[in-house]
């Protein structure tokens, strides 16, 4: 199974073609990635604000068809 870029990565978006070989039948799938909001987490050890950090949440988005992209 091989995943490939199909546009632009930014931090926020990014678009994703799987393809794979081997079996019976051939199938087009794309996934989306969109940034959708930032959650605030603490790195454990640190003190005070230093231990405050910010990581990105994704939201995917998935189709597929039968058949080559």
């Amino acid at each position: 199974m091989d995943a490939s870029l199909t546009g632009p990565t930014t931090a926020t978006e990014a678009s994703y073609r799987v393809t794979a070989g081997g079996a019976a039948k051939t199938f087009c799938v794309h996934i989306t990635r969109t940034h959708t909001d930032d959650a605030e987490t603490v790195a454990p050890g640190l003190p005070g604000d230093e231990a405050k950090v910010t990581m990105p949440e994704y939201s995917y988005a998935v189709s597929s068809r039968a058949g080559e992209c």
